[in-house]
């Protein structure tokens, strides 16, 4: 009876690594975030429209996870050349540009309102 005890304890640890390493797997080829986007940014400038509510400075991680103003979670991805953002139970999706060290995200096409970002 031991050895039975034995056994399932170590099949319960061996099913517990597989289930691990197949889950960092899936999330790292998951990651289709552009590693440019990963770093510290901070509101460079505001065309066309106000800054007023707009966060100021924010870190992306190569997880899709972020922090904004220091503490706030964020949940960013990228797809169709789209940035999606999530704070505060709201995703706000925008076209951005990505141009060497300065990121600009179009907050309305219409108005141009934009807010430009660099990296720190």
């Amino acid at each position: 009876m031991v050895e039975k005890e034995v056994f399932m304890k170590n099949m319960t640890k061996l099913f517990g690594i597989i289930t691990l390493v197949v889950v960092i797997t899936v999330s790292l080829i998951g990651c289709k975030n552009p590693p440019r986007l990963v770093g510290v940014w901070e509101l460079e400038n505001v065309e066309n429209g106000s800054s007023f509510g707009l966060v100021r400075t924010f870190e992306l991680f190569r997880d899709g996870t972020g922090i904004a103003e220091g503490s706030t979670a964020v949940i960013w991805k990228v797809e169709n050349n789209r940035i999606f953002f999530t704070l505060f139970g709201s995703t706000q999706v925008s076209d951005y540009i990505l141009a060497g060290s300065t990121l600009t995200i179009i907050l309305d096409s219409r108005t141009n309102y934009r807010a430009i970002y660099r990296k720190r």
